[in-house]
């Protein structure tokens, strides 16, 4: 049985255009508020997050909603596979889609497309070699960690 809450914010994604609430939200996660643990509480029993691996696992330790969200891991939570062969993740989630690039555009989250190009900085030279290449998009649910890692050097643009 669905929860009246897990219902609302349901309906919410149906009635309000995706962009706009993913804007507000952005806002609201990072204002600092007295009533942030008890919100950060509140989530955590909502969606059931495990907060057993959390490197700061009490709730009033983080000043942000958004603070929380991010939160850093114990060292040992995310072991990576030592099998070369292995494929590995770079976030927590669940495989949503997973299939061929057709043409130039990828369908990705939020009933959104995005072009190989505009995934990759908007630099053609790195996008032509995936243009007929797969593609797999992992859905991050509300209890998942938001922390995207990856095994090598590189740099967030």
């Amino acid at each position: 049985m669905t929860s009246p809450w897990k219902t609302f914010v349901s309906w919410l994604w149906f009635i309000f255009p995706h962009h706009t609430i993913s804007r507000i939200m952005f806002k609201l996660t990072r204002i600092r508020f007295p009533l942030t643990p008890a919100v950060i509480r509140t989530f955590i029993y909502l969606f059931k997050v495990d907060m057993d691996e959390a490197q700061e696992c009490e709730p009033s330790a983080y000043h942000t909603f958004n603070a929380f969200f991010v939160r850093r891991l114990k060292p040992d939570a995310r072991p990576i596979a030592a099998d070369s062969r292995s494929v590995i993740s770079p976030a927590d989630g669940t495989i949503s889609q997973i299939g061929d690039i057709r043409g130039e555009y990828i369908v990705q989250a939020k009933g959104r497309d995005y072009s190989v190009l505009e995934l990759l900085g908007g630099s053609s030279p790195r996008s032509l070699p995936y243009e007929k290449g797969r593609f797999c998009t992992i859905y991050l649910s509300p209890r998942d960690y938001h922390r995207v890692h990856m095994p090598t050097q590189g740099k967030l643009r």
